[in-house]
Formats: structure tokens, C-alpha cells, sequence
């Protein structure tokens, strides 16, 4: 699929699809590796959405051009090329742009050395100095008795460090750099040459820490030269770029159509700035031009092991040695240069992936390819601006895109409920399912309890009988019985193609939890006037209960709204409760909330309050609250308002659970009784009996010793009487 889509006429509203990330800051130097963010909220899409995803992505994060490519089964499953390769002579990006891909020039470098490694011409772990020339050998002047190996430099351990300020310097704007390899190297490596004062390594042994080093991988691609005997980019042409067809390829802007290239580009002062080409002297570590096709062909050969189309440059155990990590106590996810990276994406959940990224001036770039050998995908993703959050943001939709594409799975999964009373409820899942070449299929839902201590699978049906509609309406669903222990549950669904005979599953598609539930207990009003008015500003924190028996609700927090036109503005900041212990009452450990009320609000006005409560992230409760708005009717006196009558408000909330508050007004000073009575008239508490100022007054009424029913509560202020009912349920 071939796609040129021009990305600045499109319509505004296509922003909706992108996905909001911050920009990664560089303080303007130019990182030729990046690590990559995880645990960002995706949607499936498809292919259509997918282009206007991308779209808007490139739109809100100011990329001029985009080119990718999605490998399935050793082919393109997928291309799309986006924008343009040089904005001010409208020149669109076509699947034959090249792009400087920075970092991503490393794997071929290193794939050069190991052919070498292969035909048996050195060891990994070899001194480099016994490969090198006399002027030039490589030792760390704090340990000039500890080795620098192959494997060190491949794994950035070598304790060669990356001067950034030097590797900036040197760019050539405009050419490739006039200063050869060999003399980069001598003088920079060793002691009296030009570049030697910036300071070649680091203060700790080889193979003692790690650090990124681009100068490493220079120094790779001259082992190449100095073994093989034959220039290092004259090498890759033979040995890599001609047997994989990569014939628009080259470590050279000499070697390429510069009008084919894509101009790298800023954004600064909302504007798209030109940079020029350019080149470095340290160019195997990161100067490689080539298009996502072309890149594909070379990530195809190692997702294949090696070879492809009848055409190994690598034997398989060379990949997998490549493929490993080295050093687990040193860097967790470094191979032989490649990335060996777990990454979370929803749907997917956490999976490992091999891959590199790239960054430069102008340039941001990915290639991946999922560590599954019965759901293998792999990534190619050229850009021409300096966006990370954009251009991750893109390759992760195109990692979901490329992994469900074909297959069988589940989509628009709804629950009953996200919370079970244990021993009680039943839950119903229900779902439709993605199946493109309309294959017959069986289907289950896995239910998987947070600690992994109750793990089951239940058959999904489209028979009318299990919760999903009607018999054969492509509705499944399946009933998850009542379960006896508190905890959090993850939902999955596994499908089988009966036709292909494929397994796949996908996790972590819901939650719901049997913890609690936590209900809202309780109001706190923050500052002296506890009386809401119209027009006022409140600020108040909820107090909230933990109504389960056992289990602690972790980490909870609440989104609150209102639809009563009463209310301007309803703000959080920062909510949490922390932890919530079974059974115990709650007030929040940081934060607040602010609601500004309407000076037109109503007199004697109940704003109604939803809240959704979550824990670690996940709501799974519901419940809700009032605030009652009394009318600001009277004289003022020392600053407050007073009321012209006398008032009883209807407690709140009501029903209540132990928990009411009570709220009356006095026109004047006088003489108060207030008593709760319940439903056969005996009186069963008395909450004032005393003179008190005129005002607004409120009381609260804990229930707790008190069983569930019918109470009024009766005042008895000078010569007004009144009485209300409410109701206690347990």
C-alpha cells in the first residue's frame, strides 16, 4: 500500500487522533540514540485512521516528512510516505526519499565487523590494539593496562567517551567532511593529536560501566578498513548494500541524488527551518542515507535470521549472538549494538522487541522488529524533523497496526460492571471481534487476578445465552461467575482461527476488581465559610470509605463532574487519597478541588456531584454526592450573611451511610434543640441544646451505633418547629 498524503492541507480536525506527548529536549545537540517511552494510551486503528493519525501527529508536532514501512512474513505488509522532503520547492516525500537515518547507521557497521568476526579473522574479545596500526592504539591512560575489546566497543563499554562538543564541531554543512577517518582517529585517540586536549575516555575501566559512545562505532568502521584491507563505506557497498538490492544506499552525500534526499528540517518561531546537508568524519557511526524500503530489506534479513531472498550476509547464531544482551549487569537491554528493549503498548501488553533509534539535526528514526517468531512484525521510520514525541508516537501506532493486522482479536470490550461484590455479583463481558478474511473461530475471555494467583479462561459465545444480544449479531459475551477473594482482575481474550489452526491472545484489555468498594463518606470544606452562596468559590476535599472487608485499595484517586448549569467550573489539583485500608474512612493526603458556583444559581439548590474513583489508575467505582447552595437572603453583619427566616435544610447526603450533616439558618440569636427521633418517635440522640448567634449552622450526625431505617430529625428554634426525614442504610 503506497500512500502520499500532503500533510499541510489538511483539515484542523484531524489533531483529534494525535497523542498528546512532551517534547524531548536535547539542549540542541544532536543524540544519535534515544531510549523510548512506555505506557502510552493507544487506539487500534484502521488503515484510513492510521493515515489521519499520522497526519495530525506530524501536524501537531511540526514533522515536514514521514516514511514507513510495516514487515510482515519477509514482505511490505505495509508503506505510507507523508509530507514533504523539501518544503519550499513542494517536493513530497515518495517511497524512494532517502533520509539520513543517524543511529540507525550503527547496526550496519557492526553487521560489517561480524562478517569479518565470521570468517574466523578475530575474536570478540580480543585486544583492538592487535588489529590496529602502530599510530594508532587505542589505551585508556587512568588503566593502560586493561584491554579495549571488540565486544566492548560493540556493547559501549569500552570507556571511550562521547564528546559531543567535539563530535558538533567537526560537522561539515553543505558536504560530506574533507577529514578522513584514520585521521579523526589518530587525533583524537592519540596523545599530541589535534583533538586529543578534548579528552578521549572516560575515568573508568573498559568493561566496567556503560556509556553511549558514537567514537566507539567510528573506530568499528576503521577495524573494518584496517582488517578487510579495503575502505569501510567501499566494504558496505560489496558486502551488505549490493547483495541486499540497497542500490539508492551510500555513506556519502557523493554517492547520492541530493535532490532525491530529504532537507532535515527545525521548527523554531513556528516556522520550518532548512538545514543544510551535511556531513561528519565519524561517519559510521551515523551518516547513512538510505529510504524506509531499502532499510526494510536489511531489518527483513535479521527478523529472518540472516538471510533473505536466497541471500545470507550473516549466519542465524551470528544474529542471535548480536540479538543477545551482553552485559546484563551493565546494560540490560544491549546486544552486539542492537537494542534488546522490553516495551509496553496497550492491547500488546509488554513484549520484547530488537531495534535502534536514531537522532540528529533534522532527524528522527526508528527501526524494531517484535522478538516473536509467531507474531513477527518489524518497523521502518524515516522523519525529517527533530520531533522524538511525535515520531515515537507514530512508530507505536504502527507497531499495533502491524501486530493485529491479519489476525483474529478482540475489539470494543465492554464489562457489566468494573466492580463485584464478592460472593455476589456476576459479572458479563462482552465483545466483537476484528476477523478480515472471516475465518470460523473460537474464542475466551482470560481472567488473570492482579498476583496472578487466580488465572481462568472462559469461553465467549454468539449465541444469544451468555449476556450478548441476539444469537449470531457478532456480539460475544460469557459470564464470569461470583468470586470469593478481594482483589483486582485483568481481562484478556484469546481467539483460535479454526481455519489456520493460529493462536493469538491479547491482555490487558479491562479491569475490574471485588476490593471495596470505596464510596464517598463524607465532605470537608477548606477555609472559614463552610455556607455555600451563589457566586461563590468552594474549595473541599471528599472523604472517602473503604466499604470492603480485607483488601487495602491502593493509590486512589477521583475525577469528579457535574452537569448542573449551576456550576462554572469544577477543577482538580492533584487529589489522592493514598492507600485505603478495608473498612476504615479516608481523608485526602494531597490536593483539592475547586467549583465555582453561578451567582444566577437557584436559591436552596442542590448541585449534584458525580464522582468516578479509581485505584492505581483504574476506576472501577462510581458514586455521588451533593452540595446544597442555601440563599443569600438577609442583612450582613461582621461579614457574614444572615438569614431573613428561619431555615432547615434536607441533611445531606440522603440516603447515608454512617455519615449526614445537617444544615439550618437563624434570622436572630435563640435558644436551639435539635434531636433525632426514629420511626416509632423515641429519641435516640440530641445534637444541640444550647442558645446560639444567628447564622448559617450546620451539624453532622454519625449513625454508626445506629441500624439501617427511617430517622426525622426535629428543631426547635424560638417559635419555629420543624421536621424532615431521612433515611440510614447499612
Amino acid at each position: 500500500m503506497k500512500k502520499l498524503i500532503n500533510i499541510f492541507t489538511t483539515v484542523a480536525f484531524l489533531s483529534q487522533f494525535a497523542n498528546a506527548q512532551l517534547e524531548y529536549s536535547q539542549n540542541n545537540i544532536p543524540f544519535r540514540d534515544l531510549p523510548r517511552e512506555h505506557d502510552r494510551a493507544l487506539t487500534v486503528l484502521d488503515s484510513a485512521a492510521l493515515d489521519s493519525f499520522i497526519i495530525a501527529t506530524m501536524d501537531q508536532y511540526h514533522i515536514p516528512g514521514v516514511s514507513a514501512c510495516i514487515i510482515r512474513e519477509g514482505d511490505i505488509y505495509w508503506s505510507g510516505v507523508y509530507g514533504y522532503s523539501n518544503i519550499e520547492q513542494n517536493q513530497p516525500v515518495t517511497d524512494t526519499t532517502t533520509f539520513i537515518i543517524a543511529s540507525l547507521s550503527k547496526p550496519f557497521t557492526a553487521t560489517a565487523l561480524m562478517q569479518l568476526w565470521e570468517e574466523g579473522l578475530f575474536g570478540l574479545d580480543d585486544n583492538i590494539n592487535n588489529y590496529l596500526p602502530p599510530e594508532l592504539q587505542i589505551i585508556n591512560p587512568s588503566f593502560p593496562n586493561d584491554s579495549i575489546t571488540f565486544r566492548q566497543l560493540l556493547t559501549h563499554t569500552s570507556s571511550i567517551d562521547n564528546d559531543w562538543d567535539l563530535i558538533v564541531s567537526l560537522y561539515s554543512w553543505g558536504s560530506d567532511s574533507p577529514i578522513p577517518l584514520d585521521s579523526l582517529l589518530v587525533n583524537y585517540f592519540m596523545p599530541g593529536g589535534n583533538y586529543y586536549s578534548w579528552g578521549p575516555f572516560n575515568n573508568w575501566a573498559p568493561g566496567a560501566q556503560w556509556e553511549y559512545s558514537n567514537y566507539a562505532l567510528a573506530l568499528v568502521g576503521y577495524l573494518v578498513e584496517a582488517i578487510a584491507d579495503t575502505p569501510f563505506a567501499d566494504y558496505c557497498q560489496e558486502n551488505i548494500f549490493t547483495p541486499l538490492g540497497m542500490n539508492e544506499t551510500s555513506w556519502f552525500l557523493d554517492g547520492l541524488d541530493t535532490s532525491n534526499i530529504a532537507i532535515p528540517y527545525s521548527y523554531t518561531n513556528n516556522n520550518y527551518i532548512p538545514y543544510q546537508h551535511y556531513g561528519y568524519p565519524d561517519y559510521p557511526d551515523g551518516q547513512l542515507r538510505t529510504s524506509a524500503t531499502q532499510l526494510a530489506r536489511f531489518l527483513t534479513t535479521y527478523m529472518q535470521m540472516g538471510e533473505i531472498d536466497g541471500i545470507r550476509i550473516l549466519d542465524s547464531a551470528t544474529v542471535d549472538l548480536m540479538t543477545t544482551v551482553q552485559y546484563p549487569a551493565l546494560s540490560s537491554t544491549r546486544g552486539l549494538v542492537w537494542f534488546v528493549f522490553d516495551h509496553n503498548l496497550p492491547f500488546l501488553g509488554t513484549r520484547t522487541y530488537i531495534g535502534h533509534a536514531g537522532s540528529d539535526y533534522g532527524c528522527r528514526t526508528e527501526m524494531f522488529y517484535l522478538l516473536d517468531s509467531e507474531n513477527q512484525f518489524g518497523i521502518t521510520l524515516l522523519t525529517n524533523g527533530e520531533s522524538e514525541g511525535g515520531k515515537r508516537a507514530i512508530g507505536d501506532q504502527l507497531a499495533i497496526f502491524g501486530f493485529l493486522s491479519q489476525r483474529i482479536y478482540a475489539q470494543n470490550i465492554e464489562l457489566s460492571s468494573h466492580f463485584m461484590q464478592p460472593d455476589i455479583d456476576t459479572l458479563i463481558i462482552t465483545t466483537q471481534f476484528n476477523n478480515p478474511d472471516n475465518h470460523s473461530f473460537s474464542a475466551n475471555a482470560l481472567i488473570t487476578s492482579i498476583d496472578s494467583t487466580i488465572v481462568d479462561s472462559i469461553s465467549l459465545f454468539d449465541d444469544g445465552n451468555h449476556g450478548d444480544g441476539q444469537a449470531d449479531d457478532d456480539l460475544w459475551g460469557c459470564f464470569i461467575p461470583p468470586v470469593s477473594s478481594e482483589t483486582e482482575f485483568i481481562v484478556g481474550v484469546s481467539t483460535v482461527d479454526l481455519d489456520s489452526g493460529v493462536y493469538f491472545s491479547l491482555n490487558d484489555l479491562a479491569r475490574f476488581t471485588t476490593i471495596g468498594p470505596v464510596v464517598y463518606e463524607d465532605l470537608d470544606f477548606i477555609g472559614s465559610d463552610t455556607i455555600p452562596n451563589p457566586g461563590e468559590q468552594l474549595i473541599f476535599r471528599p472523604v472517602l470509605k473503604n466499604d470492603g472487608s480485607m483488601a487495602t485499595a491502593t493509590d486512589v484517586t477521583a475525577e469528579l463532574s457535574s452537569n448542573d448549569t449551576s456550576v462554572f467550573n469544577l477543577v482538580a489539583m492533584g487529589p489522592s487519597w493514598g492507600d485505603i485500608v478495608a473498612g476504615e474512612t479516608a481523608h485526602m493526603t494531597s490536593g483539592f478541588y475547586m467549583l465555582q458556583i453561578l451567582d444566577t444559581c437557584p436559591p436552596d439548590h442542590d448541585i449534584p456531584i458525580q464522582m468516578s474513583i479509581a485505584s492505581e489508575g483504574y476506576f472501577f467505582w462510581c458514586d455521588s454526592f451533593t452540595i446544597h447552595v442555601f440563599e443569600p437572603v438577609g442583612i450582613a453583619d461582621e461579614g457574614r450573611i444572615l438569614p431573613n427566616v428561619y431555615v432547615l435544610d434536607q441533611n445531606y447526603p440522603n440516603p447515608f451511610n454512617p455519615i449526614t450533616t445537617i444544615k439550618y439558618g437563624l434570622p436572630e440569636g435563640s435558644k436551639v434543640t435539635l434531636k433525632i427521633y426514629d420511626i416509632l418517635g423515641r429519641e435516640v440522640s440530641t445534637l444541640a441544646n444550647e442558645h446560639q448567634e444567628a447564622g448559617y449552622h450546620q451539624i453532622s450526625w454519625n449513625a454508626t451505633d445506629h441500624s439501617s431505617g427511617i430517622y426525622f430529625y426535629q428543631i426547635q428554634a424560638g417559635e419555629f418547629q420543624k421536621a424532615s426525614k431521612m433515611v440510614l442504610v447499612k
